[in-house]
């Protein structure tokens, strides 16, 4: 890994324990997200599963992503803290991510 991808896993990793957002650059696009679970697919990839945050108008739109660790361009946390997404189908058995590095607890 680079030190950029180094620093982004760290931010990362905080950023699950704390419960605390995040803004990325991803795919040459800025996103808002709550990070759940952070680990290694079958293959070896990093992947991180988090809820992405839009807000259109007075609408909050919330909805489950899987980002590729590596494709993950900048990283900074948001003074935002989050509730663990269990209303919306969060699972502590995603199949995506069999090797957990990080993940919230309860």
């Amino acid at each position: 890994m680079t030190d950029t991808q180094d620093n982004n896993m760290e931010m990362i990793v905080n950023s699950i324990k704390n419960r605390q957002r995040l803004i990325i650059s991803y795919n040459d696009k800025t996103r808002c997200i709550e990070p759940h679970r952070c680990g290694r697919s079958v293959n070896g990839k990093l992947l991180l599963r988090a809820v992405q945050i839009a807000v259109i108008g007075e609408t909050t739109i919330a909805e489950w992503r899987l980002f590729d660790v590596e494709k993950i361009e900048s990283c900074m946390t948001d003074s935002m803290n989050f509730v663990p997404r269990h209303d919306i189908g969060y699972t502590e058995s995603d199949q995506m991510i069999p090797e957990v590095i990080c993940e919230i607890n309860g």
